[in-house]
């Protein structure tokens, strides 16, 4: 965001609050908690500064502070403070920075920087609602490899069979564990999860955490209990709470919007060297990539395709060997679809050569391996279509640190010639994109400044 007359900025280089650019200093004093930013003398020595110490009831850890700039950004009419933009160089994790996870929406721009791990190795009890049970039970099976006691919540998976929860989340309450209770859940168990432990209890002694926000607003047409996880996150109060994504748009819940902002920024951006296929035949292209690499070289193979009967045609299409060794991740309610693919993910590995994904797995899994990856979006069903955020989100689905071996984006046009794309067309289409831009910015101020009108003139 850049300053202009309705923003200020304040810049915080090496821990101390510094004039930036522009005419002003930033004026700390808001009666507002939810923009609690704290200063404190770290050496008890009057004639040191002051250096800012925690920012939205997170402490900072003072050897971050030395080489880092962060940006604050306020409204100069009411001097609430819009975004915090905090600058990392590129291979810091988020428990670099921070002691413990701040409250508000944490927009991370990047996936596997360890918001989660964060809030985990918290002091505190936490209750952290994550989009699939596959992530939840492989984050509580790593919990155990390093003596760490959390509880999985969820339908059974791997080794817990047992159906009853309510058993389980009583047991676990009953421990005596010294960092803190740690709830892993899914968002269909959350409502029972809070009931079990008790409303009164829940909302006094626990920080509610919710990973990858964006699912819960873009997958609530097919996943309608997702809604009710931001109901139960404005329960809690507002120091006991955030809301975390690696791709954060704008959200349709006006309250979200006001949630205090922390933006993550970075001082070089990882560069990913994606190779993009024209097809007119996506399963043929599909088929003829999946051969290519599992005779070409030993790596596992990762297709993310989001249509079971389609991946079914691909598989199809393969030899009986390749065959074999395929796996599909999917939802459990699509599993008699898989068929004898259907796999669940119990640990962070991949179980067979050849694994496709469906769009509940984009956001909702670790995978350690290194693999090839094959993305795949088919104009002929809009759910299959791929955005740049889902792109960036299932890219970072490989948590080894140099990304996959290859990346392919297999894809096709409708309505237009592919033959007559190049430069000029590219040029229209900007233009286009930029006066839809501000059709749409005058379209809002419109319904804004004139709502008479448009409630009498508009149906």
């Amino acid at each position: 965001m850049k300053p202009n007359d309705d923003f200020k900025l304040g810049i915080i280089k090496n821990g101390k609050l510094e004039p930036g650019d522009e005419k002003f200093m930033i004026n700390f004093d808001y009666p507002d908690e939810k923009y609690e930013i704290i200063y404190a003398n770290i050496d008890n020595d009057p004639e040191k500064d002051s250096y800012l110490r925690s920012i939205l009831g997170a402490q900072l850890k003072k050897p971050f502070q030395e080489n880092v700039q962060i940006t604050i950004t306020t409204n100069s009419d009411t001097g609430k403070i819009v975004r915090i933009a905090i600058q990392l160089d590129s291979e810091k994790k988020l428990a670099d920075i921070f002691y413990t996870t701040p409250w508000g929406v944490i927009k991370k721009n990047r996936t596997g920087i360890g918001a989660t791990t964060l809030e985990l190795k918290t002091k505190r009890n936490s209750i952290i609602v994550v989009p699939t049970k596959s992530l939840a039970y492989t984050k509580y099976k790593k919990g155990l490899e390093e003596n760490q006691s959390y509880c999985y919540v969820g339908s059974p998976i791997g080794d817990i069979t047992e159906q009853d929860t309510t058993k389980r989340i009583r047991e676990y309450l009953n421990h005596n564990i010294s960092r803190g209770k740690k709830f892993l859940v899914v968002a269909d168990s959350v409502g029972p999860l809070i009931k079990t432990i008790g409303e009164k209890r829940v909302y006094r002694d626990f920080f509610f955490m919710v990973d990858e926000i964006d699912i819960y607003q873009t997958d609530n047409t097919y996943r309608p209990k997702l809604e009710n996880v931001i109901d139960y996150y404005f329960k809690f109060p507002f120091q006991n709470r955030c809301l975390v994504s690696a791709t954060i748009s704008e959200f349709s819940n006006p309250a979200i919007n006001q949630e205090p902002l922390i933006e993550l920024t970075y001082t070089q951006n990882r560069q990913r060297n994606i190779h993009l296929v024209h097809a007119q035949n996506h399963h043929i292209v599909t088929k003829e990539r999946i051969e290519k690499l599992y005779k070409t070289t030993d790596h596992k193979i990762v297709i993310a395709y989001n249509s079971i009967r389609y991946i079914r045609k691909v598989i199809e299409l393969l030899d009986e060997p390749l065959k074999q060794d395929c796996a599909i991740l999917c939802s459990p309610a699509s599993e008699t679809t898989a068929g004898e693919y259907y796999k669940e993910l119990t640990d962070a590995k991949l179980h067979k050569r050849i694994t496709f994904l469906t769009c509940t797995y984009y956001v909702g899994i670790d995978i350690d391996d290194r693999y090839d990856l094959i993305s795949i979006s088919n104009t002929q069903n809009t759910y299959t279509l791929l955005s740049p955020a889902k792109l960036t989100q299932i890219a970072g689905r490989c948590r080894d640190k140099q990304g996959p071996y290859s990346e392919t984006v297999i894809f096709d046009s409708k309505s237009i010639k592919w033959q007559i794309i190049p430069a000029k067309y590219r040029e229209y289409l900007l233009k286009l994109a930029s006066d839809l831009k501000d059709y749409a910015l005058a379209s809002k101020k419109i319904i804004a400044n004139y709502p008479k009108l448009v409630d009498e003139h508009l149906p």
